[in-house]
């Protein structure tokens, strides 16, 4: 059976759907309800994290980012590069310098191009399991994004995706056919890559 829509330290999660489907109201409804401190890398400055007050600059140092934490917040907010190497070497300094906190990328393909497989999210997907390092990508483009990051996903969410390569990048990576339809705004499809359940929501945060 599918578990509620949290993530416990260690889990990996990918939330694909078009813009304006909800994947980011969906996520931070996850991350608040999911276990430790989570760190959000704003790789394309997402109006939506306006409403967190503070935002550190742009892949601001990770051994300095708990000097602006504060008890009881929940999410950190860090500026990301329009560089994807820049990104993934600056998640690679996340890894080493932290153990049990959250990721939160806002758009994978900012990070993992379907050419690159960047050491630092490699690591943090693989090694970080042990070290209970949570995760959760986003992306608009399913078909742009590395497909290690989906096989290395415990739970993959799709919203209503408009173009045929996104559809089909999904349900190659999931076996699910439902990603292949066309659903109602702001209906969305979960599936365990463990078990392989699925079934359908709505987003209701």
């Amino acid at each position: 059976m599918l578990s509620p829509l949290t993530i416990q330290p260690g889990k990996r999660c990918i939330v694909a759907g078009r813009t304006g489907s909800g994947k980011t109201t969906l996520a931070h409804a996850i991350v608040k309800n999911s276990p430790g401190v989570w760190i959000a890398l704003d790789t394309k400055r997402d109006p939506f994290f306006k409403r967190f007050k503070k935002h550190l600059p742009e892949l601001e140092m990770p051994s300095k980012i708990f000097r602006w934490w504060r008890p009881h917040q929940k999410i950190i907010v860090v500026k990301g590069s329009s560089d994807a190497n820049a990104n993934d070497e600056w998640i690679e300094e996340l890894f080493l310098s932290y153990e049990n906190v959250g990721l939160w990328i806002d758009e994978l393909y900012m990070v993992t191009p379907p050419a690159m497989q960047g050491q630092g999210l490699s690591r943090w997907l693989t090694q970080g399991r042990s070290l209970k390092d949570s995760f959760i990508g986003l992306t608009q483009r399913p078909a742009w994004v590395s497909r290690f990051c989906f096989s290395e996903a415990d739970e993959v969410i799709g919203f209503n995706l408009t173009l045929d390569d996104d559809r089909k990048r999904m349900v190659d990576m999931t076996g699910n056919a439902a990603y292949r339809k066309t659903l109602n705004p702001h209906v969305f499809v979960r599936t365990n890559q463990t078990t392989g359940e699925s079934r359908m929501e709505m987003l209701k945060v």
